[in-house]
């Protein structure tokens, strides 16, 4: 079972435990019963999870219980957890943006090629030979090479 993480904040003099982690919990049931309950192999519900779902891990909220004693691991010693988790929002941001059909460009907001960027650092980080795959299989090279004009929508 995946156990609660408990945060207490004190709001108006009031103490309150929350369980910061029970939104994540709910979307991890709700995956492993999409993909069949006891039949579902760990590549099917890893599948099924949304990139929110990823997203939450960089958050400050997981900071002591993923970031510290797991994730950092996985990047270059002294990455900060806060400057993967703007990239990380900047790249939620954009792919939400995308997927509901939205103008990319916001005036005065971020160059999604910037975030692109940003993008393939961190996956760098992570791994080069991801990182050199997703270089040679993405067309958003092409698309910035076409030089799309820029129109300020918002």
């Amino acid at each position: 079972a995946i156990t609660p993480v408990w945060r207490v904040r004190e709001k108006n003099g009031v103490k309150r435990g929350q369980d910061v982690n029970q939104r994540n919990r709910k979307q991890v049931d709700d995956a492993i019963s999409k993909c069949g309950n006891a039949k579902a192999t760990a590549g099917q519900v890893m599948a099924e999870l949304s990139f929110g779902f990823w997203r939450q891990f960089t958050t400050k909220a997981m900071e002591k219980t993923l970031w510290v004693p797991y994730i950092n691991k996985c990047f270059p010693h002294h990455t900060q957890r806060s400057e993967v988790d703007k990239i990380i929002e900047s790249v939620n941001s954009l792919r939400n943006r995308i997927a509901h059909n939205e103008p990319i460009y916001k005036r005065n907001g971020p160059d999604p090629f910037v975030i692109h960027n940003l993008m393939f650092g961190l996956l760098h980080d992570l791994s080069p030979e991801a990182c050199k795959h997703a270089e040679v299989t993405s067309g958003v090279q092409e698309i910035k090479n076409a030089k799309p004009i820029r129109t300020e929508f918002i």
